[in-house]
């Protein structure tokens, strides 16, 4: 809805409130990347990988990690997705962009394709 910096508040409370919840720290994520001030240093949300086989939040997670210029850890992030669901699209194509954008079309070209999610 466009409305990410007043839903930042909000969201930043329920994954405190509810450490062990897999998708309050993933809606956070997904509102610290919906918010338009990706300038502002700020650090990745505590927990946001808590749950080791959550596919989405790894693949989150690398998104927000390359648009803060982490490229090495966004890398392992989509790579960690991959290792959960191999099927899974949208961490190939991440991957893949990530790769082509530091010029590694080689290993780009060889990642395998995939069924989708």
């Amino acid at each position: 809805m466009g409305r990410s910096a007043d839903a930042l508040a909000p969201m930043q409370k329920a994954a405190a409130l509810s450490p062990g919840d897999v998708e309050a720290h993933y809606n956070l994520g997904v509102t610290l990347q919906d918010w338009d001030a990706w300038t502002r240093p700020r650090p990745v949300p505590a927990g946001a990988t808590d749950q080791p086989n959550y596919t989405d939040a790894h693949s989150n997670l690398g998104v927000t990690l390359q648009e803060l210029g982490h490229l090495a850890e966004a890398e392992a992030s989509y790579r960690r997705a991959l290792q959960i669901n191999p099927d899974y699209a949208a961490a190939y194509s991440n991957l893949g962009n990530l790769l082509k954008g530091q010029g590694r079309l080689n290993e780009a070209r060889q990642l395998p394709t995939c069924a989708g999610d």
